[in-house]
């Protein structure tokens, strides 16, 4: 049974290695790769900076920019002070730009740059929540099998780190539950782990949260084998295990009250007041102290976030939270996930229903069996959650307690065991079981991110009640929308970005002649593709309510008949019917400039209610009054696209069915305020 559990942990290996090639990246992940290279040469070069070439490709945007003009994440677009890079419209296209670059300096990684230097990460404090430690071990794998070997693609290899973690993770449980509980259970519990849909996806690309659950889990049972038996190699394996998991996350602090909850729980050492139990506390008290410590001194912008923890419960309270843009507030009334109870629903419906009733069961038994076991096993699920609780920007989805899927895989796995002790054929039960997960995990291949169980309504039912968002989905199926392109698209065509303040998607997977940049030319229609999220709760802002609204998709990635990423063609063919015939318009309007609890408003009030395109505003000299934009509100706060002349500024709208649109300036002076309506464009 040891050998067949080790000949599965090698086959998965393999699996995700040979799978890496269908996943793409997280919007999130240049931000990383570009922080670990920087640590990384600053490790092994002693230097601060590369030494290269100033590099023509907006993928070496610098920090404060906006990968492209025409961002439509609601939140971010109405951010204040949007440095926006220098467009590039023109050929060659980014890849081969690169592959110009690397005749001059050897086979290099796309994500390097000055401008993200050890200098910015240090003096930035730019890492949060997720330590460097992930990042510096994904660039030396990168380094090494990338730039040096050649072996796998430039993201691919950084991804690598993510399949050790969640290989290792595997290996950590099996062997856990081997020693502990026995080779049935032990292969139970791996087969419940490997076989998740969700873990499997998330660790060819979610680096942090995987590199994470790997160092908990390994610190935290490496604990409990301390308990059992306090050696002094134990010692140092237990307190180097923690320390490498608060480096990857300042959530490791959790190790602390966890251990001492199990501490006091007692166990084979007899009662909290036996002097084993007090020997094990001194070494969690030590422990303990040093990670605070430590915490403290790496993680000072976590301390910050203290207030941040309030904001969060305000919220979670009243359920309207408030944003800013450019001095103007708005009360937002749409969810877009299930604050305070998410964790929970996220745990009990991204697992398999099985998994999660074994689980159940394994730990009810394990009561009786072990109180410190049992006590670890508890403290470990609850804080988790409880930590979930707080995170100010939830993901979604079960990544945000990924930490826990160890536990339920271990439970899982001793609860079948139990079960079925008494039964003869165990064996069939065994693979009755694995079959029923592999059927499961096959289905989703390779969109296991968003697996849903019965209890949500599959996928579909996911969608309908909200759980499953285009936050849960993330962008790890661009990298389909982009094969599908290779593929369908005409030679030389052009990919507008639109989405993210990074590239989610690299210039290294295109074809040669697919240029990617500022290409989106709205109702010019210039036949551009476009890849998208799909957004179940649509960003009003003038791009993406433009493609929703005007162009027919010509590629949908899904999963069980939810659209996941779109790719849309702008260009007149694939225009839905509706939308012809184009007035201009210069009077049947009224204007009101006012104030309200928001701030200084210009409403223009037309005479009966139209489908409006666009509407001019004259300003005449830009140099008497603040050019800055405001918002506009329609139904909802919206950012449309602005045209700007020598004279006048035009904004478009993609046909926004109202008899009024109101905007509003965050100064006095604004252009727009001052202005008056030059006139508006209408669809019949």
């Amino acid at each position: 049974m040891k050998y067949v559990g080790l000949g599965v942990i090698l086959l998965v290996f393999l699996a995700s290695l040979m799978s890496l090639r269908w996943y793409g990246m997280r919007a999130e992940n240049p931000f990383l790769f570009l922080r670990g290279q920087s640590f990384l040469h600053a490790v092994t070069s002693g230097q601060g900076g590369f030494v290269q070439p100033r590099l023509p490709s907006p993928v070496f945007f610098v920090p404060g920019q906006r990968i492209s003009s025409y961002n439509f994440h609601e939140k971010e677009a109405r951010l204040a002070g949007k440095k926006l890079i220098v467009e590039i419209r023109d050929y060659p296209s980014l890849q081969n730009l690169f592959k110009e670059y690397e005749k001059k300096t050897g086979r290099q990684s796309l994500y390097k740059h000055n401008a993200w230097s050890l200098d910015f990460f240090l003096l930035e404090k730019a890492n949060s929540r997720f330590g460097p430690v992930n990042d510096v071990f994904s660039s030396g794998l990168n380094k090494i099998f990338y730039e040096k070997l050649g072996l796998v693609g430039d993201t691919e290899a950084y991804f690598l780190a993510g399949v050790i973690f969640f290989t290792l993770t595997a290996l950590v449980i099996f062997t856990f539950a081997l020693k502990i509980f026995g080779r049935l259970a032990a292969l139970l519990s791996l087969t419940s782990f490997v076989l998740g849909p969700v873990v499997f996806a998330e660790s060819h690309y979610n680096i942090p949260d995987v590199s994470f659950m790997f160092f908990l889990t390994a610190a935290l049972l490496a604990f409990y084998f301390y308990y059992l038996n306090p050696t002094r190699k134990r010692t140092v394996f237990f307190i180097v295990l923690s320390l490498l998991a608060l480096a990857s996350n300042s959530a490791a602090i959790l190790i602390f009250p966890i251990t001492v909850i199990t501490v006091l729980a007692g166990g084979p050492g007899g009662s909290p007041h036996s002097r084993s139990v007090k020997k094990r506390l001194v070494l969690v008290a030590a422990a303990g102290l040093l990670q605070v410590t430590l915490f403290v001194f790496f993680w000072s912008d976590s301390l910050k976030g203290i207030v941040g923890i309030f904001n969060n419960i305000l919220h979670i309270t009243i359920g309207s939270p408030v944003y800013l843009f450019q001095g103007v507030s708005q009360l937002s009334s749409k969810k877009t996930h299930y604050q305070g109870i998410g964790p929970v629903i996220y745990l009990l419906t991204q697992v398999p229903v099985v998994t999660i009733l074994a689980a159940g069961v394994g730990l009810a038994l394990l009561f009786n069996r072990s109180k410190s076991l049992f006590a670890l096993f508890f403290a470990w699920i609850t804080l988790s959650v409880s930590k979930a609780y707080f995170i100010l920007t939830p993901s979604d989805s079960i990544r945000d307690i990924f930490e826990l899927l160890p536990v339920v895989a271990i439970g899982a796995g001793y609860g079948i065991a139990n079960v079925i002790k008494s039964v003869r054929a165990k064996t069939v039960v065994v693979l009755v079981y694995s079959v029923a997960l592999l059927i499961i995990f096959l289905n989703y291949l390779p969109n296991g991110n968003v697996y849903f169980n019965f209890l949500a309504g599959g996928p579909k039912g996911a969608a309908i009640s909200n759980l499953l968002t285009w936050q849960t989905a993330g962008e790890s199926s661009f990298r389909q929308a982009v094969d599908w392109l290779n593929t369908h698209a005409e030679p030389r065509s052009r990919l507008a970005y639109l989405d993210g303040t990074m590239l989610a998607i690299s210039p290294r997977w295109l074809r040669n002649d697919i240029a990617m940049g500022s290409y989106f030319s709205g109702f010019a229609a210039k036949g551009e593709y476009v890849i998208s999220h799909e957004y179940r709760s649509p960003p009003q802002v003038f791009e993406y309510l433009y493609l929703k609204r005007y162009l027919k998709p010509v590629y949908t990635v899904s999963i069980q008949g939810v659209p996941l990423t779109i790719v849309w063609k702008n260009a007149k063919e694939f225009y839905r019917p509706g939308f012809e015939g184009i007035k201009t318009v210069t009077d049947g309007y009224e204007l009101e400039r006012s104030r309200d609890r928001i701030g200084e408003y210009l409403e223009i009030k037309f005479s009966r209610t139209n489908r409006i395109r666009s509407v001019t505003f004259y300003v005449g000299n830009w140099a008497n009054c603040d050019n800055r934009q405001g918002v506009f509100l329609l139904k909802s706060y919206f950012i449309p696209q602005e045209e700007v002349g020598s004279t006048e500024v035009k904004y478009y709208f993609p046909a926004e069915t109202t008899d009024r649109i109101r905007y509003y300036a965050f100064s006095s002076q604004s252009c727009v305020l001052k202005s008056r309506v030059e006139s508006f464009e209408t669809l019949n």
